[in-house]
């Protein structure tokens, strides 16, 4: 009976240190999975700051054009009045 016995608290010893081993790669892997994990999640927050980032750039460059625009309508107005007033001027 001793003998079944010690086998049996042998085989047990020999299934916990499998189980260990087992653990032991399984939080490896987790610890891997983990610093992917937070790499990732930075590497999308900066993306998501540089979209944001170029989301005002361009709104920016959407003003200027606007400006731009209208600067080129003052222009061509201010370019009639004074295409006006030079043939009132040669007229007289």
């Amino acid at each position: 009976m001793e003998i079944r016995t010690e086998f049996e608290l042998l085989k047990a010893g020999i299934h916990v240190h499998d189980l260990n081993k087992r653990f032991d790669k399984l939080d490896k892997a987790q610890s891997f999975i983990l610093k992917r994990y937070h790499t990732v999640l930075s590497t999308v927050k900066d993306i998501k700051e540089h979209n944001e980032d170029i989301k005002s750039q361009i709104q920016q460059i959407e003003k200027n054009i606007n400006n731009l625009g209208k600067d080129d309508d003052n222009l061509l107005v201010k370019l009639d009045e004074l295409e006006q007033y030079a043939w009132g001027a040669t007229s007289k």
